[in-house]
């Protein structure tokens, strides 16, 4: 039987048959599907040993068709799993990473000032004074790395099948660096931001989360404890509140954006307590 469901950005996934899935999308949304899958499509030629991709098998105009993967969503991996196989996703994600890292280029200081205030231009950020905050943020632009990047690495887009993690779900990204992928990471790791919206209260899915990050932290320490990692922290915050609309996940993001680094830089800057969220 065909099954159908719509993400946040509107697109459509249905089953063709048991080896085949298609992604759709309404006009308005089609050109960053094609990106998508073009995107897909480029990763699987990384060579990863322990990550993959569905195979892409045709792009349409506002469709492509791409392999099933029978696999645990990470969730339920994090349920069950034993140490081995956290090390397993914590070493696929050191593979990631290390190999971004080896092949990185640098972006022009210019190049990404610009890409980042239209970022915050772009966003509904109700409190105008943290918005100016944000577009006059001193932060060093100088050899930011240049790479391939997901664009949207939660934890809600890795599967896990057998001995294979499986990235689904890319996504274009304003800047395109693995401190994105980081940065997404983070909001899962280390925020809990998944857990928190979904009501979940197993003490192993806290452990488990909360260990992967660490050791992701230990490892690229020098990307993350930098200004421009927390603006890029408090953007991708920022970026999920116009898909919310239910009451209790709007608090919980006021208060994961009120513990930021940046947050509280501002506060002491202006004196203020209260970040205004609709």
């Amino acid at each position: 039987m065909e099954r159908f469901d719509r993400g946040l950005s509107g697109c459509f996934i249905r089953a063709l048959d048991s080896n085949t899935i298609r992604k759709s999308s309404s006009n308005e949304y089609s050109k960053r599907l094609i990106k998508q899958a073009n995107k897909q499509k480029y990763f699987s030629n990384c060579n990863l040993t322990t990550i993959d991709v569905p195979k892409v098998f045709e792009v349409g105009d506002d469709y492509f068709d791409m392999e099933y993967i029978p696999a645990e969503t990470f969730d339920l991996f994090f349920e069950t799993c034993d140490a081995n196989k956290i090390n397993f996703i914590l070493n696929s994600l050191y593979e990631y990473f290390d190999f971004l890292i080896s092949t990185k280029k640098t972006f022009k200081e210019c190049e990404v000032k610009s890409k980042i205030s239209k970022k915050i231009e772009s966003l509904e950020i109700p409190d105008s004074d943290f918005k100016n905050y944000l577009l006059t943020f001193e932060y060093d632009a100088v050899g930011v790395p240049k790479t391939f990047c997901h664009g949207d690495l939660t934890f809600s887009n890795i599967l896990f099948n057998g001995k294979r993690v499986f990235f689904i779900d890319f996504l274009d990204s304003y800047l395109n660096s693995f401190l994105v992928d980081l940065v997404k990471l983070k909001q899962d790791l280390f925020y809990f931001w998944s857990i928190k919206v979904n009501n979940k209260k197993s003490l192993r899915l806290y452990q488990s989360k909360r260990f992967i990050w660490k050791q992701l932290y230990n490892r690229y320490q020098e990307y993350i404890d930098t200004d421009l990692f927390d603006l890029l922290d408090v953007l991708n915050l920022l970026r999920i509140q116009p898909y919310l609309t239910d009451q209790t996940h709007k608090v919980i993001l006021k208060n994961l954006l009120e513990s930021t680094t940046l947050y509280e830089k501002f506060n002491h800057s202006n004196g203020r307590e209260v970040l205004k969220i609709s």
